[in-house]
């Protein structure tokens, strides 16, 4: 009786935790590297035109990540055409110089939030592009980078 109230339990959290999240996709670097020329672009289908989301950056890089940024271009192209470009340089290291975000072994998992509460003004496809601007041809350290669209924790 107790595993199956356990299998219960996982189910409910299972469901509930994957019901705020609309998308999710990462694209992976099998040579541990992102060429500036090479951008990510996701198709995002939007339904919803009520509620408000958040869009989350993930990112896995290794320990031998040399910098303490990673410096990207987010590019958003609505259904009808409308576009909204945003920089941001993402923090991988605090001020003391030691990696954030949750780490098993040598790998790091850190999650930025490149928009906060979107409520998208039409449904349909969305075009997603994250683009790489660090100053170097190739970026070392990076094994993938994704794209997460959730329902935010923002009440209005």
């Amino acid at each position: 009786m107790k595993k199956l109230g356990l299998i219960v339990l996982l189910a409910v959290v299972m469901v509930s935790c994957s019901s705020d999240t609309i998308f999710e996709k990462r694209e992976s670097f099998p040579d541990l590297k992102w060429n500036r020329f090479k951008e990510l672009t996701f198709n995002v289908p939007v339904t919803n035109v009520e509620d408000g989301y958040d869009i989350i950056l993930t990112l896995r890089h290794i320990t031998q990540y040399p910098f303490d940024n990673l410096s990207v271009e987010f590019l958003t192209v609505s259904p009808s055409g409308e576009e909204r470009v945003s920089s941001h340089s993402i923090p991988l290291k605090n001020k003391d110089g030691k990696f954030i975000g949750d780490v098993a072994g040598d790998l790091w998992d850190v999650e930025f939030k490149l928009r906060e509460y979107v409520v998208f003004s039409e449904k349909g496809t969305y075009k997603m592009t994250i683009g790489n601007t660090m100053t170097y041809l190739d970026t070392p350290g990076i094994m993938d980078i994704g794209l997460k669209v959730v329902k935010s924790k923002i009440e209005l």
